[in-house]
């Protein structure tokens, strides 16, 4: 279960030190049982480089279709604020992960689907 969040995370994320407990459970009138599961990783982006992103991209796009020397000066700023603050706050960081998950199994079905 576990792997299936962190997968989403995969395309733009290094992803370590995962672990999911069960916290509460309720047995639904139906006969499932709803579990309560805190997940916690640490995700890292893979980028080396904000340069590397797509937002800076993105910025850099836009500001090469400028013309007027003063918006140029903006863009280019807004650039070197904004990778600046990417290198140094998320490029190689560990950014600590929580997500609290709401599972429901039905009645009858083994609650080894947990540990997946």
């Amino acid at each position: 279960m576990l792997a299936e969040v962190t997968s989403l995370y995969a395309d733009y994320y290094d992803i370590s030190d995962t672990s999911a407990s069960i916290v509460d459970s309720t047995e639904n009138e139906d006969g499932s049982v709803t579990y309560w599961v805190d997940t916690s990783f640490k995700r890292t982006l893979k980028e080396t480089s904000a340069y590397e992103m797509p937002y800076i991209q993105g910025l850099q796009a836009a500001a090469a279709e400028l013309t007027d020397p003063a918006e140029i000066a903006a863009a280019e700023n807004r650039i070197a604020i904004w990778t600046a603050e990417l290198e140094g706050n998320y490029i190689g960081v560990a950014q600590d992960t929580n997500v609290t998950l709401s599972v429901t199994i039905p009645h009858g079905i083994s609650t080894s689907v947990l540990s997946r």
